[in-house]
């Protein structure tokens, strides 16, 4: 209800002093915590304080304890108390902001009149402001010290209602201004007191600001208040006027909360409410003022022992009051501008919170004061998501209001995050504060997932009516906006160069915008119909002239969007709005998925989810993933077939493509496939090809190889054989020959990752990130360039080699003596290729993927190990010369003149002498130098090898 805050006590004055004993004598316990209260008027001395609150709990037995609080005027129940209450709060708040009305349930309220010393001292622990105006000199009835049957008497002469039973110990109640007082104390004075009708009274308080003058221009001018209208003069000369609120808020009053000085005609008057989980005092309550005076309310009306008088608000203050409150009503409120055939059921429905939202949201609070508020859950509403959260102890929203409530709630608007305080004192008064924004990936997440298409009504939903009634008369401009707001939170279309769109399935890229053209065109249509639809009804019944008039003039000015040319000019601007540069950036971006027919494949869980925009996929394969307990017996044949049933080796193999499947490229792999024709490695090439669809690539010979004398590209030309890796996973070399060999520096560089710049024929430089993992697949296996390093770390980590050990031939060149050699299968290619057979492969490749996220490659099995040392030996090629065209002993030499030339027509290397000296020096041969010849001169020689080469 309401007290006019005049008076502030100090914490070391006397009279701070006698409220801590009479509260600790009334079993309460002083908590000093403080609150900033108005300045006290002029003629008051006392230099202002904070005044202190009560935390109320029973220390004191039931019989004390029912004793002081009779003394004090309070009610006396025996019935048990509930539980401690949070502070007053809108029933349901969240769902509240979210569907914009408020729930209004009765609030179970006992109204209690404190009186004499002892309420001014409770209210003091209570953390009130008492008014020290003088008052007459009080009545020996109203000081002498009452008996329990005296004091229920004078507080039924007040228009209280007592039941005297004992009371029970004193339990906690939350006050509006988050001070705790005993239930026994919380004094609601001027409640309705009706066990019938639990609802409080609303008191309307006109305060020292020309109180009475504003109050007497509202009256005037609308209405004149019934005589027998309950009020009270306070000790400062303002007035109490008492309402019944139940009975107000069945003539329409929105919200039963109070009020902080009303607003009439856009200016602030002198006028407080007070009303449901609110208190004021009422006459016979007195209190001792700083000055020793004792001051006291004195009631010009009371409330009628039958409360006939004490009826409903007039209309004319229901309607201020209600218009007070409109602002933060209009900020929650969402007016479905249409609400189609397909609308799902807007009651509440939980949901699993994103991580990401939830982590914007604490940044906002955080930015916001608030850093320790933890999420409880996540509401779902057609106006928008709920977040709601829990505070540990007192809040301060960001209105600057300090609470004791212990939620609010964050809604989510498109992307805009709406702090909605659930505190009664800015619940239904504050409009919804923004506090942060998502952002457009942000948004999209648990979004809608429907495609984009002209019979697509979802999004029909975000639009709010008030949103589309402005827009829709705003040209270009406004038809953009509403398009804008329809996939605002979802991004399922968007513009980057070109226009972007949602399939259902992955994003597909509108080379004309054709599409989303058409689909923009029906949409907005359907918008625009409706409204104008509705102002065609306005029309039919608009008996003015002039007014009908001026709506076929507005309706005639509603864009057409069934034109061409009106959504062309539309649509120039939309690319400017639904501009989204970064969520381009983001497309195929996610590593750890690939994109199946029937839903997402979770490459580090072997899970399946549905399809999604948060994804941002642009590809898919054409196959089923059939999880991770997918049978996968004719891949396993295929591979135990050709790789002998060595289990280490198959897993290894398999492993490696799995690996390449995540796009991660952490590994920096370069992986070799290498055996004679007809072994089964272009059937695996073939199955990889046709499992991993758009995810697949042929990798051109340039990106890995370079022919003995090519000149590198020129700079600034086209590298389509670069450009052709962008979003691969896995790519399979042509055929090598012997005569290449491996550009170092391009596989150092591509096989880690890491960003690369390329670019096709006519076209710009594209800047984008490695996913793919290269596989040589080859008969001859390229060496590594002449004067490298075969030991050298970085090569020899990064390369693997497969040996494909057999030969498939036919029944007629079959020779059973030979141990590599094999009946060829003439329809395996055909089996391996079957769609069912690929999904085998799918599940095949998830359940070592889920293994490599676990343990990495494992360990390398013996056959590799070998094959890698054998390729490594294969690309030494000085000890290839050595071993195979040269002599070594004592007493051999070769003049190093004659070796150079002899090893380079071998290698085509062109080496210099030094180079070679120093490689010699590694095999173990030292150069040396002969005595001076007839001309001077002294020959450098390699004793201990002769090269045969030139005569071999």
């Amino acid at each position: 209800m309401a007290l006019e805050a005049e008076s502030l006590y100090s914490p070391t004055s006397p009279a701070y002093v006698a409220a801590t004993v009479a509260a600790r004598e009334s079993g309460l316990e002083l908590d000093t915590r403080l609150d900033n209260f108005e300045q006290p008027p002029a003629e008051h001395e006392e230099e202002p304080m904070r005044s202190p609150h009560v935390e109320a709990t029973s220390t004191e037995p039931k019989e004390a304890t029912a004793e002081a609080a009779v003394h004090a005027g309070m009610e006396i129940d025996q019935e048990p108390r509930p539980e401690p209450a949070e502070e007053a709060t809108c029933d349901d708040p969240e769902e509240a902001a979210a569907v914009g009305t408020m729930p209004q349930e009765p609030a179970t309220v006992e109204a209690i009149c404190n009186s004499g010393e002892a309420a001014a001292e409770a209210a003091v622990q209570a953390g009130m402001e008492i008014e020290a105006n003088p008052r007459p000199e009080p009545t020996e009835e109203a000081t002498r010290d009452r008996s329990q049957v005296a004091a229920a008497g004078e507080a039924a002469q007040a228009g209280m209602e007592i039941d005297q039973e004992p009371r029970p110990e004193a339990t906690e109640v939350a006050t509006p201004d988050g001070s705790e007082v005993a239930a026994g104390a919380a004094a609601q004075a001027g409640m309705e007191i009706e066990a019938s009708d639990p609802r409080p009274a609303a008191d309307v308080e006109a305060t020292r600001d020309d109180p009475e003058e504003a109050t007497a221009e509202m009256v005037e001018l609308y209405d004149v208040l019934p005589d027998d209208t309950p009020h009270e003069r306070t000790e400062n000369g303002g007035v109490h006027l008492f309402f019944s609120l139940s009975a107000s808020m069945q003539a329409g009053l929105i919200s039963g909360g109070g009020r902080q000085g009303l607003t009439w005609r856009n200016e602030k008057v002198g006028i407080d409410t007070r009303g449901d989980g609110g208190l004021i005092f009422c006459d016979p309550s007195s209190y001792r003022a700083l000055d020793g005076e004792e001051r006291r309310y004195e009631w010009i009306q009371e409330i009628l022992e039958d409360r006939s008088n004490l009826r409903a608000m007039p209309d004319w203050l229901i309607a201020v009051i209600n218009g007070e409150g409109a602002a933060a009503r209009d900020s929650v409120k969402h007016e479905p501008f249409w609400a189609p055939t397909s609308e799902p059921d807007p009651t509440e429905r939980g949901g699993d919170a994103e991580p990401a939202v939830l982590e914007r949201i604490r940044v906002c609070l955080a930015k916001a004061g608030d850093t320790t508020s933890t999420f409880d859950k996540l509401k779902k509403y057609p106006a928008g998501d709920m977040y709601v959260y829990r505070a540990h102890g007192q809040r301060k929203c960001p209105y600057g209001q300090q609470h004791s409530s212990n939620n609010f709630s964050v809604l989510v608007r498109g992307r805009a995050l709406l702090y909605s305080c659930n505190s009664s004192e800015c619940c239904e008064v504050r409009p919804l504060k923004q506090i942060g924004m998502l952002t457009r990936y942000e948004a999209m997440l648990g979004g809608e997932v429907a495609p984009v298409s002209a019979d697509d009504e979802s999004m029909y939903r975000t639009l709010d009516k008030r949103f589309v009634d402005h827009w829709a008369f705003q040209g270009d401009m406004g038809g953009s906006h509403i398009a804008s707001q329809m996939y605002s939170s979802c991004g399922r279309v968007f513009f980057y160069n070109k226009w972007h769109f949602w399939n259902g399935k992955h994003y597909e890229e509108d080379p004309t915008g054709a599409y989303v053209r058409f689909v923009m065109m029906h949409q907005l249509s359907s918008v625009y119909d409706r409204v104008r639809e509705r102002l065609r009804k306005e029309l039919k019944n608009e008996k003015d002239k002039k007014k009908a008039q001026r709506l076929e003039e507005i309706i005639k000015g509603i864009k057409n969007y069934n034109n061409s040319s009106a959504i062309k000019s539309t649509m120039e601007v939309m690319q400017g709005e639904m501009y989204a540069p970064d969520l381009f950036a983001l497309l195929d971006k996610d590593v750890h998925i690939i994109n199946c027919r029937n839903g997402i494949w979770q490459l580090k869980t072997g899970d399946l989810d549905t399809h999604r925009p948060q994804y941002m996929c642009t590809r898919m394969i054409d196959l089923r993933y059939l999880g991770l307990d997918h049978a996968s017996p004719v891949p396993l044949e295929f591979l135990r077939d050709i790789f002998n049933a060595k289990e280490g080796l198959i897993r290894r193999f398999v492993r490696a493509f799995a690996y390449a499947a995540n796009g991660m490229t952490r590994e920096e792999k370069l992986f070799f496939l290498i055996g004679l024709g007809g072994n089964g490695k272009g059937v695996w090439k073939e199955a990889i090809k046709a499992a991993f669809g758009p995810y697949y690539g042929t990798m051109s010979t340039d990106a890995v190889v370079k022919t003995p004398g090519q000149r590198p590209a020129s700079k600034g030309s086209p590298t389509h054989y670069l450009f052709a890796l962008k979003g691969k996973r896995m790519v399979i070399s042509d055929e090598t020959d012997k005569s290449q060999c491996v550009d170092a520096a391009l596989v150092l560089s591509t096989c880690g990752g890491g960003d690369i710049v390329a670019r096709e024929l006519y076209t710009k430089n594209v800047e984008f990130t490695l996913t793919h993992t290269p596989f040589i697949q080859t008969n001859n296996p390229p060496l590594l360039p002449p004067g490298t390093n075969p030991k050298a770390d970085n090569f020899r980590r990064r390369i693997e080699v497969f040996r494909f050990p057999n030969t498939y031939v036919t029944a007629d060149k079959f020779d059973p003596s030979n141990p590599d050699h094999r009946l060829a299968n003439t329809g395996l290619k055909e089996r391996m290729l079957a769609p069912d057979v690929l999904e085998q492969l799918l599940s095949l490749l998830a359940r070592e993927s889920v293994e490599y996220y676990r343990e990495g490659l494992g360990e390398t099995p013996p056959e590799v190990v070998e094959a890698t040392r054998a390729y490594f030996e294969d690309c030494d090629m000085l000890q290839r010369f050595l071993d195979e065209h040269c002599l070594r002993g004592t007493g051999l030499e070769t003049l190093e003149h004659d070796f150079v030339d002899d090893y380079n027509k071998f290698s085509h290397e062109e080496i210099k002498p030094e180079a070679l000296k120093k490689r010699m020096e590694g095999k173990g041969f030292k150069r040396s130098g002969k005595a001076v010849n007839v001309f001077g001169k002294r020959e450098l020689y390699y004793p201990g090898v002769k090269s045969v080469y030139a005569r071999s």
